[in-house]
């Protein structure tokens, strides 16, 4: 009876750890729709993933023989994700020492993007940090822009899960405005074919980075994942993959 339960035991034992092996063998990347860094198309039981981005890491992933699976989750949830070690990667998030608690920042940046603010076309012109005071802004939920906008509590913001949300809402609403990185902003103009133009005042773009959870089991490879950037920096991959979206 004894030797029956030592066997059912390292069974169970065995299990566990074929259980933790598998997780640990698929690294979990954590994205919203945002093009044209992070792409979310089809929307079906199994969307494609591509993007400025999604396709630099997967070449990443591809160099280090890493199994990526996405989950796609609002930007607010992707945070919270990383905190509670539910993902191990997200792309682009800007750094702030509130999300360096529970994040570790690769060393390598992704490029800075300029904010625009995008207004409906009989609004008029914003010309001046100032002149956001006479504005309702859309701001991406959980999202982090610059410095004073993101202190500013005078100024009234509205916060969305998605930019197109914000963009649609700007062709009802003369005194709103929404920021977005500029290239952003652009691609969904395109996509959703309507006009709305941009305000003449842009804010300086933050630097964006690929982070991993602190809790995740990939955190080793945090030096091999920094090598093989600067190897594709070096090489010119990252800047094919940029140019596709340009």
């Amino acid at each position: 009876m004894f030797s029956q339960l030592l066997k059912l035991t390292g069974c169970c034992f065995l299990f566990l750890l074929a259980g933790i092996s598998a997780k640990a063998d698929t690294l979990i990347v954590a994205v919203n729709h945002a093009p044209p860094y992070r792409i979310i198309s089809g929307y079906t039981s199994k969307p494609a993933y591509s993007g400025i981005y999604i396709d630099i890491f997967r070449e990443v992933a591809k160099r280090a023989k890493i199994t990526i699976t996405y989950k796609e989750v609002p930007f607010k949830r992707a945070l919270s994700m990383m905190e509670a070690g539910t993902a191990d990667i997200m792309l682009g998030p800007n750094r702030t020492p509130e999300r360096e608690a529970y994040m570790i920042y690769l060393d390598a940046e992704l490029p800075r993007e300029t904010k625009a603010f995008y207004l409906h076309p009989d609004a008029p012109d914003i010309k001046s940090y100032d002149g956001l005071s006479g504005f309702s802004v859309y701001v991406l939920r959980g999202a982090r822009y610059f410095d004073p906008f993101d202190q500013d509590q005078a100024m009234k913001k509205i916060a969305v899960n998605d930019y197109a949300v914000a963009l649609r809402s700007l062709r009802r609403h003369k005194d709103r405005t929404s920021i977005i990185p500029e290239q952003q902003g652009d691609y969904l103009m395109r996509e959703l074919g309507f006009p709305l133009k941009k305000a003449s005042y842009h804010a300086p773009g933050k630097i964006s980075y690929i982070a991993l959870s602190r809790q995740s089991a990939f955190l080793d490879e945090k030096v091999r994942f920094e090598r093989l950037l600067t190897e594709m920096e070096k090489s010119g991959a990252i800047d094919q993959i940029v140019a596709q979206y340009r």
